[in-house]
């Protein structure tokens, strides 16, 4: 700066600032700092203040104890802490701590803390912490902490903690690391898609973004998945532990109801079915594309119970896979009551006749060779035997009440047969045999007379005994034939003082065949003895004449 020294007034005093005042200097009031001529220059000057109408220009360090406001904004770089509020834009760089408010915008990095309320847009990166709010947008990074609010948007990057008491909207939150604690997510705009580790949600699906990744739901320590609307698995839904569905519970292989007594239904829709594998449940009934198997554990009983009076239904074959060590029907506890069966029933083995009561039958029974139909006992093969044979010493009975025929055998052959094939021969006791084909007699036992009887039925019907071949008609005891009885050698008759007529029938007649005996009269070689009370006489044989008489 030029002194003063030696100059004339007329020479300087255009140059010399003065505040005009009438002579009374600097007051409370702003005066502009004119020159010696009275040009006002953009400074303003109180004892309380100092103003700039135009651009302030500090190139050095300047402190500000109190606040600074700049109406026009600071464009240059400030290098020193602001701890005053700036009510206008800050474009300039701020390399200290800005402390105050910043009522305007702040474009310009700050690279210390920015402790004061911003009401404008913050477009400047900030490398210190933002712990003051921010009404406008920040566009620009921030390095540090962001402890106060935001209430515009935040386009730049954060790289340190935002702590917010109030709400914040982020068009796009990248965290790589870190907690989200005690927040909601969406509640009042929907998140589109949110990816948490390996899993995905995105509008109503939650998948695992992992390759071939398994989504578990797993509850904590005892607690449950609860599922309160319909649950729809549109592939293999898969549970390890036990699953309860409302009454059901579903435990590794076991499907067990959980209410007591419960039945465990499976219902399909309409005229669906239930498959399991091969076998179809269609309403009451169970098919299957092939063999069914339907086996209970070892030692255990398969019940099919159809309830109250109903019954159980087949229209096929039931047979046992193997004949292995025989397969029963019915236990010795548990018996069937009626049994029921059409056409053929073939039994292998044995039949234990004095556990059934009752078999009735519409077209008979087929035993081996032997078929019993209604009263009738006959055998199927071609001209087959019927044979009724006791074991050992046992005998064959055959009963009836009062004086039917207990026995009756008939035919269509007139030269029918009926063989007794026994060491003892036939019984009769107190009993009937008819031998009938067409109800022509019958052998019975008389009570009367304490004698089997041999009956014929028709009129001057004959009784023919006919032994086969050479065989002979053997009576082992004596014989009554009418009034005749023959016992050994003897023929006698049984009335009283009968004689004993000896008639052939026609021109027969009475052959003897005799030989010479000791005691006959000598020259004649054919005689017949006769004892008479005891005595003998010889009935001389001659040839009769010729011609007869």
């Amino acid at each position: 700066m030029a002194t003063l020294t030696g100059t004339k007034i007329k020479n300087t005093y255009k140059d010399l600032l003065q505040v005009s005042n009438s002579n009374a200097g600097v007051d409370g009031t702003l005066r502009n700092v004119s020159d010696g001529e009275g040009t006002d220059s953009v400074l303003q000057i109180s004892s309380s203040a100092v103003k700039s109408t135009g651009t302030l220009e500090v190139t050095g360090v300047s402190t500000f104890t109190g606040a600074v406001t700049a109406s026009g904004g600071v464009t240059g770089a400030v290098t020193g802490n602001v701890t005053g509020d700036l009510t206008g834009n800050v474009t300039g760089n701020v390399t200290g701590n800005l402390t105050g408010n910043v009522t305007g915008d702040l474009t310009g990095d700050v690279t210390g803390d920015l402790t004061g309320a911003v009401t404008g847009n913050v477009t400047g990166n900030v490398t210190g912490n933002v712990t003051g709010n921010v009404t406008g947008n920040v566009t620009g990074n921030v390095t540090g902490n962001v402890t106060g609010d935001l209430t515009g948007d935040v386009t730049g990057n954060v790289t340190g903690n935002i702590t917010s008491t109030g709400t914040s909207t982020f068009s796009t939150v990248d965290i790589n690391g870190g907690t989200i604690d005690g927040v909601d997510i969406g509640t009042n705009s929907a998140v589109t898609e949110l990816l948490v580790d390996n899993v995905s949600i995105n509008g109503n699906t939650i998948t695992s973004t992992n390759y071939n990744g398994t989504l578990i739901l797993q509850a904590n320590g005892s607690g449950t998945i609860s599922c309160t609307n319909k649950l729809l698995a549109n592939a293999d839904l898969e549970v390890t532990g036990e699953a309860d569905i409302d009454n059901i519970n579903i435990d590794g292989n076991t499907i067990s109801s959980s209410d007591a007594d419960g039945d465990i239904n499976l219902t399909p829709n309409g005229s669906g079915e239930v498959n399991i594998g091969n076998v179809s449940v269609s309403g009451t009934s169970i098919s299957s594309n092939g063999a069914l198997n339907i086996s209970a554990g070892a030692g255990l009983g398969l019940r099919f119970n159809s309830g109250g009076s109903g019954i159980v239904y087949t229209d096929t074959d039931i047979v046992p896979i193997s004949d292995s060590g025989g397969i029963d029907l019915g236990s010795e506890s548990l018996r069937f009551t009626t049994g029921y069966f059409k056409d053929t029933v073939d039994v292998y083995g044995y039949v234990k006749t004095d556990e059934i009561r009752e078999l009735t039958t519409d077209s008979g029974v087929t035993i081996d060779g032997i078929k019993v139909d209604g009263n009738a006992i006959t055998s199927t093969a071609t001209n087959g035997d019927l044979t009724l044979q006791a074991n050992g010493t046992g005998k064959v009975e055959v009963t009836s009440a009062d004086d039917a025929p207990s026995l009756r055998v008939t035919g269509d052959d007139p030269d029918m047969d009926v063989n007794i094939n026994s060491s003892s021969g036939l019984n009769l006791a107190e009993y009937r045999m008819s031998v009938d084909g067409d109800a022509k007699g019958h052998i019975a036992y008389d009570k009367s007379i304490g004698a089997v009887r041999i009956v014929t039925y028709g009129t001057n019907e004959n009784i023919n005994l006919s032994p086969d071949g050479t065989g002979s008609v053997v009576i082992n005891t004596d014989l009554d034939v009418d009034n005749i009885n023959i016992d050994g050698n003897t023929i006698s008759s049984t009335d009283s003082n009968g004689d004993i007529t000896l008639d052939p029938n026609g021109t027969g007649e009475i052959n003897f065949q005799v030989t010479a005996s000791s005691g006959a009269p000598t020259g004649s070689s054919y005689y017949i003895p006769l004892s008479v009370s005891g005595t003998t006489y010889y009935l001389e044989l001659k040839d009769a004449p010729s011609g007869g008489g």
